[in-house]
């Protein structure tokens, strides 16, 4: 139980699982049941202290399916049947999986996989989980061969280091040096062999021999018909020959002229797919009982997971570093400052060999949606051969024949582009001009529109692995989307900054329209101390400084700015008043000191009420504005009510002028109604 727990908690943190339960047959109750014998984390806990076991005749329980019909049973999306019902320790569960843990055709319970997400399980998903039933079936079978009788314990001693031994094994080629070496010490016997099917999968290839007198050489070739080994593998069952003498297999009876008695055969599967198969024969006339056949069974199943659960391992490995670098390059292309840093990051963090320049092309369309030409926005090169084509080059429409394996809508992926026959005469011109033999093109969508693409040059040819195209076509959604962001973020700006420099002028008229309308093109106001002679219209010439700089002038004795004190000897301090980055006026301060020295809190402390003196003035002139406003449009009303109340269009006419005249403080105001005459015909 503890082995189990320990399964069931690793698979779920490996697989980032929300649940991984096992259950096992008890046939003993009236009515078979799934008792749960492990689960992982505190729900497996939780439904162990719960108690509750599954009846196999459980229609909606998938694991007493799975159990029942000895086959996968799979929801992706439980919660599309409105009947489904979760349980109240799995309410957070979306997608199931059963898998039947089976002995032979003997089912001896099932492994239920839960997880939180719909849609997560996948074929290859199905394969891995099926591999790893089969673990828990060794581990299970392992324990119950442990309890059966203590006159297999010799027999699971070696099983146990025939286990380790293939669990430390390097090679695939170790690992069948292994289980030639243990088979015929846990299974008696005088000799033992695997072989492997052949890549045209009708005939086997003895791969490891361990004997004691030679019968079937390594490096024989034997066909699968008219032989046991080829009867184990059709059938994918233990093939029990008593007696060799008297068996009609080819390679039966020459096993039979080595002196050989007896053979037992076993397919090696991994998953639902026969790799070959592990044979023991004995010179004793004593055939092999059911037992040894089920322990023989175990041991190519054993060997057929451990071969299974290698070779997941290795891509596991491989899926993992290959998500690392995804990864890598996922924060690379955020963090890009521009579309250099994006070619860099898939070339440089997606390294295939002989890759050595890339160009990412942007798209101009017409106003019938017509791409009119392509344009080279960026170019990455790692310093090897021919350079790329240089950025700001243009394609018009008429061109595109010459560049076209660089644009298609679809992916291509060339091993040597000047061998193709994807590649037409114009193309092949440039082709061979920028010495291009391997190629990949990535198209840069982003909805419907191709945005551009990207490719990927070699000069050596390569043929691109699927894990190469996979990782290319994961990245290029990204780069599409940095690009968009980024064509975005400079129309935005762009946007931007035109509504800024609106505002300004906005500022800057409103203001000047706000003085005029006061009968005076400035407003100011001067304090000075008792004594001191005021300024007048005499300022200072450092304000026309303060003014076109648009920041703080400081004149002092010490020094604090360039500027030493003005022509009268006086310490100033003038600070422009600011609103949108354009300079409405200036609020300054003198000493007659001449040794005064503005401290620097003096200077923040002036500069923050400047700040919020603006914000102020602003908010007055809108107020006034707004004020002025309503008046004329009260008038407006005033004036209009008078005329709708006049009794005649003399009484209109001669109130419109009064009104007008007396609202607008004019000497003269008319108003003449005529129609133009039409001449005589």
């Amino acid at each position: 139980d503890e082995l189990l727990k320990l399964i069931v908690d690793l698979i779920k943190s490996n697989f980032k699982l929300y649940h991984v339960q096992v259950y096992f047959l008890d046939e003993n109750s009236e009515s078979p049941m799934l008792v749960p014998v492990a689960g992982s984390g505190e729900i497996g806990q939780q439904i162990q202290e719960r108690g509750y076991a599954l009846p196999l005749h459980d229609e909606r329980a998938l694991a007493a399916r799975a159990a029942r019909n000895k086959q996968e049973e799979l929801d992706n999306n439980l919660y599309a049947d409105l009947n489904f019902t979760p349980d109240p320790l799995l309410l957070r569960v979306r997608a199931e999986l059963a898998v039947p843990l089976m002995v032979f055709d003997e089912v001896i319970g099932a492994l239920d996989i839960y997880a939180d997400k719909p849609g997560f399980f996948n074929p290859q998903s199905l394969l891995t989980y099926t591999a790893l039933a089969s673990q828990i079936v060794v581990a299970e079978q392992n324990t119950r061969l442990l309890r059966g009788a203590e006159k297999q314990a010799m027999r699971l001693t070696m099983l146990n280091e025939m286990g380790q031994a293939l669990s430390a094994a390097a090679t695939l080629d170790d690992m069948f040096k292994v289980a030639v070496r243990y088979a015929p010490q846990i299974v008696h016997a005088n000799q033992s062999d695997i072989a492997l099917l052949t890549d045209a999968g009708d005939s086997l290839d003895v791969f490891t021999l361990q004997e004691e007198a030679g019968a079937v050489p390594v490096g024989m070739q034997l066909p699968l018909q008219g032989t046991a080994m080829g009867k184990a593998v059709q059938e994918r069952t233990v093939i029990n020959i008593p007696n060799l003498f008297k068996s009609d297999f080819t390679d039966a009876r020459r096993l039979a002229e080595q002196g050989l008695h007896s053979a037992l055969i076993a397919p090696l599967s991994t998953g639902d797919q026969v790799i070959g198969t592990l044979s023991v024969c004995s010179k004793t006339q004593q055939p092999y009982t059911l037992r040894d056949e089920n322990l023989f069974l175990h041991i190519a199943t054993f060997l057929g997971s451990t071969i299974e659960s290698k070779r997941l391992f290795e891509q596991t490995q491989e899926v993992l570093s290959a998500t690392e670098r995804l990864y890598s390059v996922s924060q690379r292309i955020n963090m890009a400052d521009d579309l250099k840093d994006i070619l860099a990051a898939i070339a440089e963090g997606l390294p295939v060999a002989g890759i050595n320049r890339a160009l990412l092309f942007t798209f101009e369309y017409d106003l019938a949606g017509e791409i009119e030409a392509a344009t080279i926005a960026a170019n990455w090169h790692n310093g090897d051969g021919t350079p790329p084509l240089p950025v700001g080059e243009r394609y018009p429409r008429a061109m595109f024949t010459a560049i076209g394996p660089f644009l298609g809508a679809e992916a291509t992926f060339i091993a040597d582009a000047q061998q193709s026959e994807k590649i037409d005469a114009n193309a092949l011109f440039m082709i061979e001009q920028q010495n291009i033999r391997a190629l990949a093109a990535l198209p840069l969508w982003v909805g419907a529109r191709q945005l551009g693409a990207i490719a990927l040059q070699g000069e050596t040819a390569h043929h691109f692995s699927q894990r190469e195209i996979q990782s290319y076509l994961s990245v290029a959604p990204q780069i599409a989307s940095a690009v968009e962001n980024g064509r975005l973020l400079i129309e935005t700006r762009a946007i931007l900054s035109e509504n800024e420099e609106t505002q300004k002028r906005y500022t800057v008229q409103s203001w000047e329209h706000y003085l005029s309308g006061s009968g005076q093109n400035t407003l100011g106001y001067e304090q000075v101390r008792e004594g001191v002679m005021p300024m007048g219209d005499e300022l200072p010439p450092e304000i026309n400084l303060a003014v076109s700089q648009a920041q703080t002038i400081v004149i002092d004795a010490s020094g604090y700015d360039d500027l030493a004190a003005d022509a009268n000897g006086r310490p100033s301090l003038i600070i422009p008043l600011t609103l949108r980055d354009e300079v409405i006026g200036v609020l300054g301060m003198q000493d007659i000191e001449a040794s005064h020295s503005w401290l620097p809190e003096e200077i923040a402390m002036v500069e923050a009420i400047a700040t919020q003196f603006s914000q102020v003035a602003e908010e007055l002139r809108l107020l006034d504005e707004t004020q002025q406003r309503a008046a004329r449009e009260q008038l407006t009303r005033q004036i209009t009510d008078k005329v709708h109340a006049a009794s005649s269009v003399e009484d209109a006419l001669q109130i419109t002028v009064e009104e007008l005249s007396k609202a607008l403080g004019q000497a003269h105001t008319f108003v003449n109604l005529e129609l133009e005459k039409e001449p005589e015909q």
